[in-house]
Parts: structure tokens; C-alpha cells; sequence
């Protein structure tokens, strides 16, 4: 898909395995660890197989998160019941949208994700998880999603005295220093994107609040039920002004009676929501934050909700939330694929035949292999 062909297995199929893993695409100003080690795989592989490696490959991050949610000791996932929820959320709520499907470019969401998760685990307090170490290195050494999350680490660390917590800081905290120096140094040297970094408007809030707010609940159903009742945008801020109005009169309420680990995980949650909703309005395209940019936040934004019903439990506000998240998840199980705006480019339907493309290529050097999004005529070049 798109950067993940024309910019790193391009790069792969033509370099050294150590050129490659350290390959750094300037115009983004950040360093894509899994999308170098996906792309050297890939390449050495025959071409007409090279895409199902980093389709596959991409799946390694999702599968994490589903088994942390499931088997894991989670603050937040706490029973039977939102870790079901939880799995589903990530899944096939309408914040999980097409384009992060199954590419490597975009598996920096979901380790950002498994950071998430990994802020509200409950870690044995003598053993040492390598692997956890091991992803949360991967995870920050690909994007600055995960970096962000680096104050919640320092807190927990600081305050469970786990050995655990006290690694994974360390680990995150040594990817945030090395992806800040290259972001750094690309500012300065005029290397990236000119476009990525912009101030705040309140068009480009109003989009947010949509993408944000109201698309994780009603996915692509938002723009029918909104066109159809003459929803003025400032409507947006009035009605999600009022919202947070009551989520946080009801949870100051009930704050009294919430144990501290409810605490932690409310701050973790605000300042997480707080954090990549700025990152992704400075940090996105003109003034908008669908898509990619959306799936972060959008996602942190029901597991508000989940953590809402939980804290609130005694009082039957708890059931507009479920209701909330239900009606997310029945949603994304209707667009999912068949209803999706996007099911002829993922079923592929008249789309270009891969096996065509490589013997086109192997039959003229200079030919552009055809790759995903075939809408926006996107293609890939490779050296014989």
C-alpha cells in the first residue's frame, strides 16, 4: 500500500539489509522500524509473493493486542465483559478504518495502541517479560504515536515500583530521545513535509469533533443522519460541549468514591485523548483528521466510554454509554466490509492482476508496478 511499495520495499529490493533496516523517509521525520524489517522480509521472498509478507507481517501488532485484552491482567479490561468489548472496539468499530487494514506503514497505530494496553497492565511484580520490552521497543522505534504515552509510563513506573514498569519506561523514554533528535533534525534541515505541522482553526476542530466524536459512533451512517436533520457544524460544538459536560459532572460525583487505580486510569485515559488530539491536528494534512489520523483518538474515545460504565457503575447512566458503544460496534459490523465505501478497492474488484504487473515489469525495466490505492493511481518502482 502506497509509501509502504514506492518508498521502503522499493528501498529494500534495491539495498543491503543494513541500509534498509535504517532507512529513514525524511519527509515523514521520523524513523519506521517495522516497516524496514517488513520490507526486508518482503524482499526476499519471490516479487510475486513479496505483499502477502507485509500483509502478514502487519497482523503481529493487532494479534498482541487481542491477546494483552483477553489473557492480560488489565486495569481496565476487568472482566469477561469488556474484554470482549474491547477486542471488538478494536476490530470493528468504525475507528478502525480501511486504510490502516493490513499494511506495515499504519501497524505504528496499532503498537501505539498495544502501548495503550500495556499503560493499564497489571505486571507481575518480580518477573521480567521480555517480549513486552522487545514490542515496546519496536513500538517506539516506529512512529511517534507510541512516544507519546511516554508520561504515563514515568507515572506508573514511579508509582507501582515493578521492575516491569521500571524497563518499560526506560525502553520507551530511549525511542522517545531518538525519534525527537530525527524529527529535530529533519525541522531544522527543511526535510519534512511542508504541509505536516499547521495551527488549530476552528474548521479544523469541527472536523475533529465529526471524525472524532460522532464518526467512532455512527461510522459512515453519520454523514446520511446528518445531512438528513440539517446538522449545522456548530451544532457539533454545542452538542459535544454538552456531553462532556455531563460525563464530567457524573464522574466528579462518583470521583469520591473511585479507588486509585480508577484514578490512574482516568488521568491515563484524559491526558492520552488530550495528547493525540493535538498531535493529530498539528501533525495532519490541512484541515482534516479522518482516516489514519482519526484511529487513535477515536479509539481512546470509546475506551472513555468503557471506563465511564465501569466507574459509574451504580447509576443507570452507565447504560447510555453501553448503548453508545453497542450501537459503535452494530455500526462498524454493518460497514465493514460489504457497506464500506471502500469494498472495491479491498475485494479489489477490476483492479490490476499483481502476477500481471511483476511480468510486466520483469519484461520492461522501467515499468511502474500498480499498487494499492489503485483510485489515486498509485505505483511503485523497482530496480532489476
Amino acid at each position: 500500500m502506497a509509501e509502504e511499495g514506492s518508498l521502503f520495499f522499493s528501498y529494500a529490493f534495491s539495498n543491503s539489509f543494513l541500509s534498509s533496516i535504517f532507512y529513514i523517509d525524511f519527509n515523514s521525520g521520523y524513523y519506521n522500524l517495522w516497516a524496514n524489517i517488513s520490507a526486508v522480509i518482503a524482499s526476499w521472498f519471490k516479487l510475486e509473493y513479496s505483499p502477502l509478507v507485509t500483509a502478514y507481517l502487519s497482523l503481529i501488532p493487532k494479534l498482541f493486542i487481542f491477546y494483552f485484552i483477553l489473557y492480560g491482567n488489565s486495569f481496565l479490561f476487568n472482566n469477561l465483559k469488556n474484554k470482549y468489548i474491547g477486542c471488538l472496539i478494536f476490530l470493528v468499530s468504525p475507528a478502525i478504518v480501511p486504510e490502516v487494514w493490513a499494511n506495515t506503514i499504519n501497524s505504528q497505530l496499532f503498537f501505539c495502541l498495544l502501548m495503550l494496553i500495556y499503560c493499564f497492565e497489571d505486571f507481575n511484580k518480580k518477573k521480567l517479560n521480555i517480549v513486552v520490552i522487545i514490542s515496546i521497543f519496536f513500538a517506539g522505534m516506529t512512529g511517534l504515536y507510541s512516544i507519546i504515552l511516554t508520561p504515563i509510563f514515568f507515572f506508573k513506573y514511579r508509582n507501582s515500583g515493578k521492575i516491569q514498569d521500571k524497563y518499560n519506561y526506560y525502553t520507551i523514554s530511549f525511542c522517545l530521545v531518538f525519534q525527537l533528535f530525527l524529527v529535530l533534525y529533519a525541522k531544522l534541515n527543511n526535510l519534512i513535509y511542508q504541509n505536516k505541522i499547521h495551527s488549530i482553526n476552528v474548521e479544523l476542530v469541527i472536523n475533529f469533533i465529526y471524525n472524532i466524536v460522532f464518526k467512532s459512533i455512527l461510522g459512515e451512517q453519520s454523514k446520511v443522519i446528518i445531512s438528513t436533520l440539517n446538522f449545522d457544524p456548530i451544532y457539533y460544538l454545542v452538542t459535544t460541549s454538552l456531553s462532556l459536560c455531563l460525563v464530567i459532572y457524573f464522574f466528579f460525583k462518583n470521583y469520591k468514591n473511585s479507588l486509585t487505580k480508577n484514578i490512574y486510569i482516568s488521568l491515563s485515559l484524559i491526558y492520552s485523548f488530550c495528547a493525540f488530539s493535538l498531535f493529530v491536528m498539528i501533525g495532519g494534512v490541512a484541515n482534516y483528521v479522518g482516516g489514519r489520523y482519526a484511529v487513535v483518538p477515536s479509539i481512546i474515545f470509546l475506551l472513555i466510554l468503557i471506563h465511564l460504565s465501569n466507574l459509574l457503575n451504580e447509576f443507570k447512566i452507565k447504560y447510555l454509554f453501553l448503548i453508545v458503544i453497542i450501537t459503535s460496534l452494530c455500526l462498524g459490523f454493518y460497514q465493514y466490509k460489504t457497506n464500506n465505501k471502500y469494498y472495491k478497492f479491498i475485494e479489489c474488484v477490476s483492479c490490476p492482476n499483481w502476477q500481471t504487473e511483476v511480468q510486466k515489469w520483469r519484461q520492461q525495466p522501467d515499468y511502474k508496478l500498480k499498487i494499492w490505492p489503485y483510485s489515486m493511481n498509485k505505483t511503485m518502482s523497482l530496480k532489476h
